[in-house]
């Protein structure tokens, strides 16, 4: 809204977002984050659910990660036993026992937008190499499924190269990201 805010030089409110942000900044990093795991979990009745998911990786997009927790909690982004799966980037950390290597949805499916925010909060965050990396190896998978099938598919497996099960087919919708905006901003730049 900051941001929105300045664009249409509307300011009045300038300070009202800054003063959100910082609180929710705060409530993130004294609620969510886990430094023994080094991870930000949910909250269910003030308790930490203890699963990591993709999603919390929108912190980074919203700027909300100090950088003294930055390093660690990116760590998770390149461990093979976590996110750095044959496709990277599923829904759910492959150390969770919900996990699913052939992608099940949101138990392990890996999913356009979520990696494109990931990639946009790294970038956001000047972890632009990193983004690259991830972006050239989901890219790379996405682009043989396709090879393969003709088509672009709704979500892929993490563990395989091959469309989640279950995934819709023909599903160029937020799939487009991946032959359009991750191929321009992080392949072709």
């Amino acid at each position: 809204l900051k941001y929105f805010a300045n664009e249409i030089g509307v300011t009045d409110d300038i300070q009202f977002y800054e003063d959100f942000h910082a609180e929710v900044k705060d409530a993130l990093n004294s609620l969510c984050w886990n430094d023994e795991d080094a991870f930000y979990y949910d909250l269910g009745f003030e308790k930490q659910i203890k699963r990591k998911h993709i999603g919390m990786y929108w912190a980074l997009l919203g700027e909300l990660v100090p950088e003294k927790h930055m390093d660690r909690f990116l760590a998770h982004l390149t461990n093979p036993d976590e996110f750095y799966r044959r496709t990277p980037l599923p829904a759910l950390s492959a150390d969770d026992p919900d996990y699913k290597g052939w992608g099940d949805y949101w138990l392990g499916g890996v999913w356009a937008p979520t990696s494109y925010m990931v990639l946009k909060g790294l970038s956001a965050n000047g972890k632009h190499e990193l983004a690259q990396i991830l972006a050239k190896k989901t890219y790379a998978a996405v682009a043989e499924v396709f090879e393969a099938t003709h088509t672009f598919w709704e979500n892929y497996a993490p563990d395989l190269i091959s469309y989640g099960m279950p995934a819709k087919k023909d599903f160029c919708g937020w799939t487009g990201l991946v032959p359009i905006a991750i191929y321009k901003e992080y392949i072709n730049t």
